[in-house]
């Protein structure tokens, strides 16, 4: 093994182009230069050596030092035991240097809780402001050393680590990487909580980072230089330079910098993870047997139960032209993000003598926080209740989408139940990349007319009321006004809620500016209505008592698109708004499988009238 001492350390990072003044981002893997001559009793002494080294170089005064002190924080995070990322105390988790730079006197480090970059010098506080929180977004960290003349210091790792491998990546679109919001607390003066948005890959191999083809041309194109230090070479490249190569290459082959082999990866994930298949067929049901057949799947937004829930729809409607309305996960839809298909494999709780108190076998949809993470172990009776929502009515369906957990519904009723110290949890869930899906048909009038899109929910376990009255309702509109003379295009769209609405809407906005939702309408309650502007939807106020009507503002969803050049009205059928049984007090729980049919046709002749009077 070759030795080498300060003054070699020195010659080298002259010889490959660094100077006085330079700004430089070190990546590291010391322990295979080779023997320091210099009396290194152990690693920090290491680190120090190369520390002096290059700031004797740069000049400290001059210039700028950046480490990458990954501590992927925001991935650990759970919504009931939070991961904090502390600029000054959480730990890089990517090597000895890095952990030895950020203990150092004087070094800032950025606010990113995946992807921390420690700093010490004169421009830290340039590369450190963020336009967005996110990692890979225009105007963050990545985005700025990208375009700059820092210069790229490879030691010991060869000239194939790139730090912009995944925001090329996310430029071009990589097939096999989307964006994902994880919720974070993150540290400093105080505590500040954020949705952070990161790009993840796909969790197969084809995904895996491949920096050498583009490491093999930028060193063609003399990019990198190299001077010999022990028993490496030690390698630099200003980065805006080394980004061109690899942008270019990568617009021309969006896969270049992953393992490979180019496929299909939609397929690829299907085949990764074995989805629980749910088969119901329609069969010249009754709207009883529809009702149970429905209820019978889970009907999670992005599921095999949901696809097959849309083909049944679609059959019951007797429609043959239709159009499919997809948006691929990590695709952003106004102020969403398309999430994850979310499988549950399989779930139990025991308890400490291996009873089991529920598991997947139950078909309880509801049990599961919808979007819950795996976990396997045992935990105390106090952690167990972090992770419980504790319903009043019913099973409440309740979901970690937006921030990230593991966990069980249990009815208020049942924790009498739970009276040991200890349980043991399995949680069994796989999340792959999918796309969002819903159905579009129409009755079709002419060009001359306007459009209206009528719109209906199909996602959630249980839900007939709140969601599934509307599919009812939509195919008794669909038969009442198929054969009748409109002067009006209609079309009919069967979605998962919010984020496919928003798909939806964004799809469609060029050509289409009048929505209506429906929903909770399989009851007997007064008509109520919502809208996103009040005073720009041509609402026919004969219809409907005032005092039952709500304008923007009472429905959260409705509200974000108050500027929007669309109208959307959501007609349900409700009590007076806030009070408890606003809109029902089944809503969203297992209890609600029943549906009122009278009430049902009631909404249908009521919607029938508003459509054929011509005030929309």
């Amino acid at each position: 093994m070759k030795k080498y001492k300060k003054t070699d350390i020195i010659k080298a990072l002259k010889d490959v182009g660094l100077t006085k003044g330079d700004k430089v981002y070190f990546s590291s893997n010391l322990g295979v230069v080779g023997l320091p001559e210099e009396n290194i009793k152990n690693i920090d002494d290491l680190c120090k050596l190369f520390l002096d080294s290059i700031l004797e170089v740069i000049d400290v005064n001059e210039g700028t030092l950046l480490v990458p002190c990954f501590s992927y924080t925001a991935g650990k995070n759970l919504a009931s035991e939070p991961a904090i990322f502390d600029l000054k105390n959480t730990k890089p988790e990517i090597g000895s240097f890095p952990y030895f730079f950020y203990k150092q006197d004087n070094v800032k480090r950025s606010i990113d809780p995946m992807l921390s970059v420690c700093c010490i010098g004169k421009d830290c506080d340039r590369f450190f402001t963020y336009d967005k929180q996110c990692t890979y977004c225009e105007g963050g960290f990545l985005s700025k050393l990208s375009k700059s003349s820092v210069k790229i210091l490879n030691i010991g790792i060869g000239p194939d680590w790139m730090p912009f491998i995944h925001y090329v990546d996310w430029l071009v679109k990589a097939p096999y990487r989307y964006d994902k919001v994880f919720n974070t607390v993150i540290k400093d003066d105080f505590l500040l909580n954020y949705p952070w948005l990161y790009s993840v890959r796909i969790l197969s191999e084809i995904s895996f980072p491949y920096e050498k083809r583009v490491a093999e041309k930028a060193l063609k194109e003399g990019i990198w230089k190299k001077a010999p230090l022990g028993n490496i070479d030690i390698f630099l490249a200003v980065a805006s330079d080394y980004f061109k190569v690899a942008y270019k290459m990568a617009k021309e082959n969006n896969w270049i910098l992953a393992k490979g082999p180019v496929c299909d990866v939609f397929q690829e994930e299907e085949k990764r993870i074995k989805e629980e298949k749910y088969s119901i067929h329609y069969n010249r049901d009754s709207d009883l047997e529809i009702l149970e057949k429905l209820l019978s799947i889970p009907r999670y937004k992005m599921s095999k139960s949901f696809d097959d829930g849309v083909n049944y729809v679609v059959n019951y409607f007797g429609v043959r032209d239709y159009k499919l309305i997809e948006s691929e996960t990590g695709e952003h839809i106004y102020w969403s993000i398309v999430p994850e298909k979310w499988i549950l494999e399989d779930y139990h709780l025991k308890d400490s003598k291996g009873n089991i108190i529920f598991s997947k076998s139950d078909n309880k949809f509801n049990r599961i926080f919808e979007h819950s993470l795996s976990y396997s172990g045992k935990v105390s009776k106090e952690i167990l209740l972090k992770h419980v929502k504790i319903s009043m009515e019913g099973l409440e369906h309740f979901s970690c989408e937006h921030n990230r957990d593991w966990g069980f519904v249990i009815h208020f009723s049942e924790l009498d139940n739970l009276k040991d110290d200890e349980y043991e949890v399995y949680i069994k869930t796989a999340f792959i990349k999918s796309k969002l899906k819903g159905v579009e048909f129409s009755l079709f009038s002419g060009d001359c007319y306007p459009t209206l899109s009528l719109i209906g929910f199909l996602d959630g376990p249980y839900k007939a009321d709140e969601n599934l009255s509307a599919i009812f309702l939509l195919k008794g509109i669909y038969d009442e006004l198929k054969n009748i003379d409109l002067k009006l295009n209609l079309n009919f769209a069967i979605l998962p809620n919010k984020v496919g609405l928003n798909m939806y809407i964004k799809k469609r906005q060029d050509k289409i500016k009048d929505f209506i939702i429906l929903n909770f309408l399989g009851n007997s309650k007064p008509f109520t209505f919502l809208t996103n502007n009040r005073n720009r939807f041509k609402i026919p106020s004969y219809l409907f008592p005032l005092e039952y009507f709500l304008g923007y503002g009472n429905n959260p969803v409705l509200e974000k698109f108050e500027n929007f050049d669309v109208n959307i009205l959501n007609i349900i059928r409700s009590e007076q708004p806030y009070s408890h049984k606003f809109p029902h007090p089944k809503a969203n729980t297992d209890v609600d499988t029943l549906l009122d049919f009278n009430s049902v046709n009631e909404s249908v002749n009521f919607i029938k009238k508003i459509l054929l009077e011509g005030n929309l």
